[in-house]
């Protein structure tokens, strides 16, 4: 392998436990597998997630929630935001249940599954998809034949940083829900609370929970935004693991002489005498190319830092802090390291966690680990002829 992730179950299991203890005792959790889990693998994930007691998971798009069902997963899995009308009929076969964004998609979701259950997306103050929680549309559809709501929803842009206007969406979100009681509707499953919300102790009492990004282990900026407004509530201290760590094979070792200029450009003139390694990681891996201004790996325990502009397929870094270094060891790039971190890598490269993990392409092989030696789990070492190989 030139470059891979590993997956590791533990951390999963430990980040689900974590935050199952921030909620009350029936609420149930909702894992988003969407974006192939956030670059995890939704399959993989999909299945460990039911081996966790996990009873639904989110997906963006209908192919995703084919993917699972093609691959037996059978978990409730729900379908985020507006219906394609185009793909009704496949959304019904493959067992997904829809979210319902317009009276258009409630109207043709009642023609084509009549009675099938259906979630009901309000926005509560998103400002993104859903019925606009002033509407009485979202009454109307109680009136509609052949719609059957099973679940009502809505979605936190701030909860992290606005607790007043989190604690307003809740109380439009109780003013819905009032509304159509009146109408005789009483949805079996509520759904509000985000990874920054139930990090975030936020009260909930509702039957489902949607935490994303704090289950992979990935939201230390928000909970730095908690600390910051935590009024003494311990908010945002729960301890949570990444479950990717994303190693890259060092596949050339090189001896630069002081004035000797290195990668597209010669952005950078070495001041001294370097022991470099060259990593088989680039950005066509999904390697953030804006690393190497600041950007580091670690090998054999140290930081070393990245030489020059990261190319497509190679980045140079550093080794001279790891002076014992043998051709054909590896480099962690990003996982449960100090100062490597999706949120770390995304610090330095103008993004978020979020966008870090999920840009991680196909081509870098996952591994799926599972006991305790996964937490610095790297293949062993290879000569150098087949690491040249390789």
């Amino acid at each position: 392998m030139r470059t891979w992730a590993d997956i590791r179950f533990e951390a999963l299991a430990a980040n689900l436990a974590a935050l199952r203890q921030l909620l009350p005792a029936r609420a149930g959790l909702l894992l988003p597998v969407k974006a192939n889990a956030y670059g995890h693998g939704a399959v993989p994930i999909a299945r460990w997630a039911e081996e966790l007691g996990v009873s639904w998971l989110g997906v963006a798009t209908v192919d995703e929630g084919v993917e699972l069902r093609a691959a037996g997963v059978a978990a409730r899995v729900l379908l985020f935001g507006p219906l394609p009308l185009a793909r009704v009929g496949e959304v019904a076969h493959s067992r997904i249940t829809p979210t319902l964004c317009s009276v258009e998609e409630a109207a043709r979701w009642a023609r084509v599954a009549p009675g099938v259950p259906a979630h009901v997306e309000v926005d509560t103050g998103m400002g993104r998809a859903g019925f606009d929680w002033r509407s009485r549309c979202v009454d109307r559809l109680a009136r509609l034949s052949g719609i059957s709501i099973e679940g009502v929803y809505s979605h936190f842009p701030a909860a992290d940083s606005d607790i007043e206007f989190t604690a307003e969406q809740r109380r439009r979100f109780g003013e819905v829900l009032e509304r159509l009681a009146r109408e005789g509707v009483r949805p079996a499953l509520t759904h509000l609370a985000n990874s920054a919300a139930v990090l975030g102790g936020c009260p909930d009492t509702c039957e489902l929970a949607r935490p994303g990004i704090a289950a992979y282990g990935s939201c230390a900026s928000f909970r730095e935004a908690l600390r910051e407004q935590d009024r003494g509530r311990g908010r945002g201290t729960t301890s949570l693991r990444p479950v990717l760590q994303w190693w890259a094979r060092i596949v050339q070792l090189r001896d630069f002489a002081a004035g000797d200029s290195v990668g597209y450009g010669r952005t950078v003139r070495l001041d001294r005498p370097t022991r470099a390694a060259l990593l088989a990681v680039g950005y066509g891996d999904g390697y953030p190319r804006s690393q190497a201004a600041e950007g580091f790996v670690e090998i054999r325990g140290r930081r070393c830092r990245i030489l020059g502009r990261i190319s497509m397929d190679l980045t140079l870094v550093d080794a001279t802090p790891a002076p014992e270094v043998r051709m054909g060891e590896d480099a962690l790039l990003l996982g449960e390291a100090p100062g490597l971190s999706a949120d770390d890598l995304a610090g330095r490269s103008g993004t978020i966690g979020y966008e870090i993990l999920t840009a991680i392409r196909a081509r870098v092989e996952r591994r799926y680990l599972r006991g305790p030696e996964a937490r610095m789990a790297a293949p062993e070492p290879v000569g150098e002829a087949e690491a040249q190989a390789r």
